[in-house]
């Protein structure tokens, strides 16, 4: 009896990769050491946040498609005061900001991917105003869609 192969499919082209408003704001992860307690030598190596441990029973398909991350912005909200925007709406233009990807290559085929997967806000808490560069540090709570990430401390828990 022959054995049969199956037809590989393509992936679908859709808009997963596009932001979910058009409103963006430039702004960046501030980098953390892996263990934030301990005393920071200049030698230690920095990523963008990490994966959280505990279990978040209201996110739907938690551990399974969808992983909680912990990280910092900055966010220049003197620059948004001009533009009637809310705390929030601030903040999710950043998310849409730090979901973006990257630009393409030059002679390169396929569409990059962003960078931290595919985020989206879950909390977030305004902290402390820096006076000389005039930015706010910004505690967030992200949804992202990959498990493990090379710019996350960690990795997402199954359950």
């Amino acid at each position: 009896m022959a054995a049969t192969k199956k037809a590989k499919r393509r992936p679908k082209k859709n808009s997963q990769n596009k932001p979910l408003s058009n409103e963006t704001l430039s702004c960046g992860f501030r980098l953390m050491p892996e263990w934030t307690h301990l005393k920071n030598g200049s030698d230690t190596k920095k990523k963008a946040g990490r994966y959280h441990g505990s279990f978040f029973a209201d996110v739907p398909a938690y551990g399974r498609s969808q992983w909680v991350i912990i990280g910092e912005i900055d966010v220049d909200f003197g620059f948004c005061t001009t533009q009637e925007m809310s705390e929030r709406e601030v903040v999710e233009a950043c998310v849409n900001y730090l979901n973006l990807p990257p630009p393409r290559k030059k002679y390169a085929k396929r569409e990059p991917k962003p960078p931290y997967g595919k985020l989206e806000l879950y909390k977030y808490y305004v902290k402390e105003s820096d006076d000389i560069t005039k930015k706010t540090r910004v505690q967030v709570l992200l949804l992202t869609d990959q498990r493990k990430n090379k710019n996350f401390w960690r990795e997402g828990v199954c359950r």
